[in-house]
């Protein structure tokens, strides 16, 4: 979504230059995704495959610390459920839940 894009771009830049942001698919921006990612933000399709598949694609790209934050876990049953299933992998050292819409995870 190119505005909701440009929104957050402009919102980051207020943080800081150091980031890159991926609008559209990121399945589509696999080759342009940095080597290292330390933070990663999902907010995108809230459906738990599509979910599943872009953290498969931004895991093996996170080292041990990072955090994956992820929007809208209850956007639905289907998102509640993913949640419950992505926080109890083992891969991942903890599992947060941030009030009523955000989960991070950390590596």
């Amino acid at each position: 979504n190119t505005a909701w894009g440009d929104l957050a771009r402009q919102n980051m830049g207020r943080i800081g230059t150091r980031f890159t942001l991926t609008s559209g698919p990121v399945e589509a921006h696999g080759a342009t995704l940095p080597e290292v990612i330390d933070i990663a933000l999902i907010d995108a399709i809230h459906q738990t495959d599509v979910v599943l598949q872009q953290m498969a694609l931004l895991r093996p790209r996170c080292r041990a610390g990072s955090l994956i934050i992820l929007d809208d876990i209850n956007f639905s049953p289907d998102m509640q459920q993913g949640w419950q299933t992505i926080a109890a992998r083992s891969d991942f050292r903890e599992a947060w839940q941030i009030g009523a819409r955000t989960g991070i995870v950390v590596v």
